[in-house]
């Protein structure tokens, strides 16, 4: 009873792994692509840093402002004027080279009491002024403006993280999908073990009843059974393990045994189009990085450099009229009564230490960002090397597995000859069939094997 109770659970496993298979590995990286939750944040950050940088972070978006002032006695009446009122309307445009240029548009008026007449003083004001770093980006030996050139390489730099991002987890899903099917053909060779074994037990019963065997190796085949079964489970358990991570990573819930194990080189080839041709991001990455860190240097200096500003104000006095008149004194308003011009020059950056210390933190950073990148470099051809020693041993695996098959099917053809003309028993015949089919198998695991490093050597 047990040892149909054994049977039973075999082609319970044998049924539930062939009978439900639809999920093809071109499907499995659709649903990656749409719904993996690594590769969706990172296209978020891409697409929220693209907005940004769309309008430079605002650096170039002009500055409007309107302030206004009045001075009101304790009596005052609603229709009649302030003792004072002040109003400002400032425009400020930043252009790229550390250059700001300002206007302001100022109107006061203040009143005074002289016996029962209301006197007004109007003083209308505007002011131009231009202020320019003495260390703009052109003279630094640089053609672009740092502004837009730091925005355009975030741009790539994010975007080429949301490849790497893509890169990895699709590598991540083809190294479960192998192993997935790498379990799934151990599943079989130890199913097809098993069977073998059960039938090669219930012929050595027989022979020891004869006494043509001893229990002994009764015990042997059993003991061989049991090691089988073993496998068995440990290949079940790693099949369900990869197929949780195949899930996790398309985040997506299908059948367990619903995957198909085929035409993954198709797939597979199609990997170089899903990551939009970029072979390796993450280098391109790190250099963007070091990019970064000089572009940032050089606005650093355009920004914390002195500041050479100059203005021109022209004055108007529309003297002191009567309240009921203030109006008519823009009539004869004239030509500026006074002009002011200034030139200034800030030189507080030279003197606060921001330079020294913008200098040395620019030190550090291009040192970091260089030093990752050589690193990087260097694990990327130590791990190139390895992927190559690795994908050379399975293909002479390969070739070795596959003359072995060969001569397996010639061998299977023999004994079917000799079977049918009942020179062999059906258990002779079962041997040589399961050393086939196991052999089969364990090419087709070999084929993936070579087919998932060389894809790992390529991508790296």
């Amino acid at each position: 009873m047990k040892r149909y109770k054994k049977v039973i659970i075999v082609l319970i496993s044998i049924f539930s792994l062939q009978n439900a298979f639809s999920v093809s590995l071109e499907e499995l990286i659709n649903y990656t692509l749409e719904s993996n939750s690594e590769i969706k944040a990172s296209l978020n950050t891409y697409e929220t840093v693209l907005a940004s940088v769309k309008g430079f972070d605002g650096a170039y978006a002009p500055g409007l402002s309107l302030t206004s002032s009045t001075t009101i006695p304790k009596d005052y009446e609603w229709n009649t004027m302030p003792n004072a009122f002040d109003s400002c309307l400032s425009f400020k445009q930043p252009l790229p080279g550390g250059t700001t240029i300002s206007l302001d548009i100022n109107y006061y008026f203040e009143t005074m009491r002289f016996l029962d007449t209301t006197l007004v003083s109007q003083y209308p004001k505007i002011s131009l002024s231009v202020s320019q770093s003495l260390m703009p980006f052109w003279l630094q030996g640089e053609k672009k403006d740092p502004i837009k050139a730091s925005a355009n390489k975030q741009k790539e730099y994010y975007y080429n993280q949301y490849l790497y991002t893509k890169k990895r987890v699709l590598l991540g899903l083809f190294q479960n999908y192998a192993n997935a099917f790498i379990s799934y053909n151990n599943i079989r060779i130890n199913q097809n073990y098993i069977k073998l074994y059960e039938e090669q037990i219930e012929a050595l019963k027989i022979l020891k009843d004869s006494g043509s065997v001893t229990q002994s190796k009764i015990l042997e085949t059993e003991n061989q059974k049991w090691s089988s079964q073993q496998n068995l489970m440990s290949a079940q358990a790693d099949y369900l393990n990869s197929i949780l991570a195949l899930k996790k990573i398309c985040g997506t819930n299908f059948d367990d045994n619903s995957i198909i194990f085929a035409d993954y080189e198709a797939s597979g080839a199609d990997l170089f189009q899903e990551i939009d041709e970029a072979v390796d991001p993450l280098e391109l990455a790190y250099k963007l990085k070091i990019e970064l860190a000089e572009v940032s240097r050089v606005l650093e200096k355009q920004s914390y450099a002195p500041t050479l500003s100059f203005s021109l104000q022209p004055n108007w006095s529309l003297g002191m009229v009567e309240e009921s008149d203030w109006a008519d004194a823009w009539e004869d308003m004239g030509k500026p009564s006074t002009w002011k011009a200034s030139l200034s020059i800030d030189l507080y950056p030279l003197f606060s230490g921001i330079a020294k210390q913008n200098k040395k933190k620019y030190a550090i950073n291009h040192e970091d960002a260089e030093r990752e990148y050589a690193v990087y470099l260097q694990q990327k051809s130590f791990t190139q090397k390895q992927y190559e020693t690795i994908l050379q041993h399975y293909i002479l695996q390969r070739d070795t597995i596959m003359t072995l098959y060969t001569a397996a099917c010639s061998e299977l053809e023999d004994y079917k000859i000799q079977f049918h003309a009942n020179a062999i028993s059906k258990l002779d015949y079962d041997t040589v069939q399961t050393r086939v089919e196991n052999s089969r198998l364990t090419k087709e695991i070999i084929e993936i094997k070579v087919w998932l490093y060389k894809l790992l050597k390529e991508l790296n």
